[in-house]
């Protein structure tokens, strides 16, 4: 059985941490807290959550002891991170998972901490949290008019899944929704940014891909995509799981402007020789509106009518 952190209630204090690159526009970060202060919890900032060092916040031993200390923490209820980057993977040598087992409670992320999520649910069974709730490249601009419902599908997901410990059902849909392959299948839920969780295979932090449902989503272009779901295949990833959900972040492909393949297409391609159900297009991804998907929950999708639903509780 998966470990459940408690639900969250109005009042309760989130701590901030930089896990990968450090905070440049100090503006949107300041924005950021006000707004989830406007949604009424509390922010305590982690010892390196504003600082900087060269391309990342703070060296991994640091940002280690911020994830270590905010778990130990009693007054804090949920993590979240400031921003992404490319280092993350560096703090997983520094973690305490007795410290977090000990004291399970919401952990929160995307884009690069995707490889947090993951490694924290392999290690420890804690149920972790993947939407954007970044504090700069969420909630900063939550209500600016760079997202389609101004943040505000994002934030309502979110806190309905933090704060409800009871099964969800199908998780609501801001888009279409595509079903590439029919088939309903029950399984655990893992994945995030493709690129990042690729740095854990091979790894003592990798999860158990059997009978998972995968979640995917990059910014990258169809190319690039193509290079990093053919690294999952060699992997033996695809030969293990259940299910794939693919976010919305299908884009043009500069590198090849004429003659590529969407990555619809590459997608196909790369399931055609499964029988797993497949679901394209889901609210997920960088710079669009997304639902909340909890790592480690066992979920069932639904290919035929492209759906994700939340069968039990994520929260307790």
């Amino acid at each position: 059985m998966p470990l459940l952190p408690k639900h969250l209630t109005a009042g309760d204090m989130i701590g901030v941490i930089s896990p990968s690159g450090p905070v440049r526009d100090r503006t949107l970060y300041a924005r950021g807290v006000q707004q989830i202060e406007a949604d009424g919890f509390g922010v305590i900032e982690a010892a390196h959550a504003l600082t900087r060092y060269f391309h990342m916040s703070a060296t991994g031993p640091e940002k280690g002891q911020d994830i270590n200390a905010l778990f130990a923490d009693s007054k804090v209820k949920a993590i979240f991170p400031t921003l992404g980057g490319h280092t993350a993977n560096q703090v997983l040598p520094y973690i305490r998972w007795d410290v977090i087992r000990d004291n399970p409670k919401v952990f929160c992320g995307f884009s690069d901490s995707s490889v947090l999520l993951n490694a924290v649910f392999a290690k420890t069974g804690l149920v972790c949290f993947h939407t954007l709730c970044d504090v700069v490249f969420g909630y900063g601009i939550f209500g600016t008019g760079k997202l389609q419902t101004d943040g505000k599908y994002t934030r309502e997901n979110l806190k309905k899944v933090l704060m409800t410990p009871a099964p969800l059902g199908p998780i609501p849909q801001l888009n279409v929704w595509e079903g590439l392959r029919s088939g309903v299948v029950d399984g655990t839920l893992l994945g995030g940014n493709l690129s990042t969780i690729r740095s854990l295979i091979g790894t003592e932090y990798e999860p158990n891909w059997e009978g998972a449902i995968l979640f995917l989503e990059d910014s990258a272009e169809p190319h690039r995509w193509d290079q990093q779901l053919g690294h999952l295949e060699l992997a033996g990833v695809f030969r293990k799981i259940g299910g794939l959900l693919v976010g919305n972040c299908e884009r043009p492909d500069l590198f090849y402007p004429d003659g590529y393949q969407t990555l619809r297409e590459i997608v196909a391609r790369y399931c055609e020789q499964y029988a797993f159900p497949v679901v394209y297009r889901a609210d997920f991804g960088h710079n669009i509106e997304n639902c909340t998907l909890p790592v480690g929950l066992v979920v069932r999708l639904d290919g035929a009518n492209a759906q994700l639903s939340l069968t039990s509780a994520a929260v307790g």
